[in-house]
Formats: C-alpha cells, structure tokens, sequence
C-alpha cells in the first residue's frame, strides 16, 4: 500500500491531485501536480507557499512518475523565492516545466532567473494569464502560457488569442468544461487543454453499443450474477485472448514473483482465486471499453475512483453502502464518456442495485453525493471538498489520505492491465 501522508522538512500530511493535460490531439502531453495541506490545526504551519511547492517537487514528483511517458512534462507552481533560489534544478529540464505563479512580482531578477533556466533546459509556462500587460516582457520567453478560459467573454477569448498567436509560446487553454468549449478553443488556436471536458462526452445522436462493447457489458453483466464461479471466469478468459494474455503477463511479472512460470488460465484463476480475478477483470474489460483518445485517462480515473470508494466504505463506513458495491460504482462512474453513450442507456445492459443507477444521476442521493466528492477532489476544488465532507459526515483529513492512496495506487493496478 502506497503511503498516504509524506513529511516535508519536517512537515506532515500534504495531498496531491493531479490534473492531465492534452494535446489538440487527445494525447497526454503532461500533468500538473495540485497541493493541499492538512485540514487540522498544522495547516496553519503548511501554508506557506515555498513550503508547498518544495512538498510537490519532492514528494509529488517522485510519485508522479510511477506511470509517466518520459516524453510527458509534469507542471509546478514555483514561487519566485524558489526560481531565484535555484530550486527548480533539484528536478531534471527534461521533465519539469516551471510555472511561473499568478501573484509573482515580475521582478528583474526573475527574469534574469528565468532566461537562465530557460537555456538550461527548462520549460517556462505562465500561469492565469488574461491579457495583463504586465507579463508582456515574461511572455516573449515563455514556452507555454496558461489562459484560464472558466467564464471568460467569446470577444476577450479572440482577443487574447491573437495576441499570443504572435508569441512563440503554446497556448494551453485551462479549465475547459465541455467539448463544445473545446472544439471553439482549438479552432482559436490552442495547443494545449486543461480540464475535465475529457470526462464530459458528447453523445452523437444515434450512436450505438458496438459489438466488441456489447461483449464487453455482457461480461460484466454476468460477473454481477451471484451465480458467476471460477469455471466460468475460465471460460470467458479462453475465449478473450487479449484478457488472458495480459493476465498471464501479469502474474509471471516481477510483481508477484512466482516460483515457477504460471502458463494456463487454469492455474492463474486458481492462484487468484474467484474474488481477486474477478477484480482484475472487471478493471481489464473496462480498461478495453474506450472509444475515444481520451480512453486511457478516463480508464486511469475510473480505477482510482473505484479504490477510493472502496476504501472509504470501508474504513470510514458509508450507511449500508458495501466496499465491493461502492468499488462497482466508481469502476462504472465513466462508462458513460468511455462509450460515448448515456448512462441511462448503459445502465439497461448492467444488473446493478438501483441506489447505484440513481447515483450516477441524482447529485442529492449518498452515491451521487460522494461522485461529487471525488470530482472535487479530481479538480482539486478544496473548498467545495471540505462542504461535502461535512455534509456526509467524513473525516476531512481521511477523505483526503484515502484518494491519495487511491491515486498512486491506480497508476500500479493501470500499468498491469496494459
């Protein structure tokens, strides 16, 4: 189990989010790593804004790699205290890319700092920028500049654009809520996309379950019966030759370190035994479901939601909500941008508990309240996690150990469904 709490010269229980960034393509181009300090009393000590960004770039960096591309850039907010400090350079040029905060000075020994970084390797990205004159000096050497697009004016959005489209600098749009937003900003230009429209699909009117994710929803189905034993979880992994690939590969790997070669589908199920393959393949047909470019991130996302869920159902307790049903809930939370297609319509396919269908589209409801939560934590809107925590009377500070762990421990459980 990954750690949950890190210390930091000498300070404890800092959390991390981390938020993907996209090309125009839907690739991966890199994350930002997100701080939150303790919500007890210490917090007061941890909010110093050096402190913080040290936590990232030590602990939060470290942790950010575990499933990383090397041609994929990891973002952190620097202070100007630490640029000038030379801090950055604990962290190797070739990952990093330095975010230059909104409330800097501007100063002349920033810049100085900065074009040293810069022709030592480092991206440069200014972060908040909207149209301030002020950062006109500091745009002309700046790789990326991050536009904050959440409520901005079409006319200022145009404007702005323009402007940067004479720099040499990628425009990289943040806070993009839907994919209409998203198609009007590359349209204007933009390189680069920061927010959770990836998670929001728009459904295509007549779009349809294709066959390969009918079979899918049906192997889900049947591991919901009561009935579903471990002959015929054999048979289904015959005869899909991907899942059972994939698994031996996974069992015969250095992560479990079996003395002798696993080589029959037989002798992994009765290794595993019904309760632990029947996890593995629930989180490897959904790792397949995806008919997008954004399907490995809403993958990512859907396992870190289910272990987060689990967890907390079960540490936490939630009511008569169950630990294997609450992992259900999460594992399924994103089928619906998976697809393609609506909840409502997928829900039809799988047999699950109408509590669990009535989450998913009532926000008022326990299930509907906790996806808030988890997507509050997922965007890091700390304000809006410490409401619903309350609301549902959950530990603050368990809340957010739990999705840490969910967080570090989905990148493992990911890199064995591949």
């Amino acid at each position: 189990m990954a750690q949950t709490q890190h210390q930091c010269n000498g300070f404890e229980n800092f959390y991390l989010a981390r938020q993907p960034i996209f090309s125009g393509t839907g690739e991966v181009f890199g994350y930002e790593l997100l701080f939150r300090d303790n919500a007890d009393a210490v917090s007061a000590l941890i909010n110093d804004a050096d402190l913080a960004t040290v936590c990232v770039a030590t602990c939060g960096f470290i942790c950010s790699q575990k499933d990383i591309e090397s041609s994929q850039r990891v973002f952190i907010n620097f202070t100007d205290n630490l640029i000038l400090e030379g801090a950055p350079r604990a962290l190797p040029a070739s990952s990093v890319v330095l975010e230059l905060m909104e409330d800097s000075l501007l100063s002349e020994e920033l810049y100085t700092a900065l074009l040293q970084l810069k022709e030592e390797g480092y991206l440069i990205a200014i972060d908040d920028y909207r149209g301030d004159e002020m950062f006109a000096r500091f745009i002309n050497i700046a790789d990326i500049v991050k536009v904050d697009v959440l409520g901005m004016e079409q006319d200022r959005l145009v404007e702005i654009s323009r402007f940067l489209s004479r720099k040499e600098a990628k425009l990289l749009a943040e806070k993009v809520e839907t994919v209409a937003e998203h198609k009007t900003l590359l349209k204007l230009g933009f390189d680069l996309f920061q927010g959770y429209y990836f998670s929001k699909p728009e459904f295509l009117s007549g779009r349809k379950i294709s066959s390969s994710q009918s079979t899918r929803l049906n192997i889900l189905k049947e591991m919901e019966d009561p009935d579903f034993c471990l002959e015929r979880c054999v048979e289904i992994l015959k005869h899909e030759v991907s899942l059972s690939y994939r698994l031996l590969r996974l069992l015969n790997s250095a992560a479990f370190s079996f003395a002798s070669e696993i080589k029959s589908i037989e002798q992994a199920t009765a290794l595993l035994g019904l309760k632990k393959i029947t996890h593995w393949l629930r989180l490897a047909v959904i790792s397949d479901m995806g008919s997008n470019v954004y399907s490995g991130e809403l993958c990512q996302t859907s396992i870190a939601r289910a272990i987060f869920l689990e967890q907390l159902a079960r540490e936490a307790g939630l009511g008569q909500a169950q630990p294997e049903e609450m992992f259900l809930f999460g594992l399924f939370s994103l089928l619906d941008a998976l697809l393609e297609i609506p909840m409502q319509e997928i829900m039809q396919h799988l047999p699950l508990p109408e509590a669990l269908k009535l989450g998913y589209t009532a926000e008022q409801t326990l299930h509907g309240s906790l996806l808030s939560l988890i997507r509050n934590l997922e965007q890091g809107k700390w304000g809006d996690v410490t409401d619903l925590s309350l609301a549902l009377h959950l530990d603050q500070d368990l809340v957010d150990q739990y999705y840490y762990v969910a967080l570090i421990d989905s990148l493992a459980l990911g890199k064995g469904l591949q």
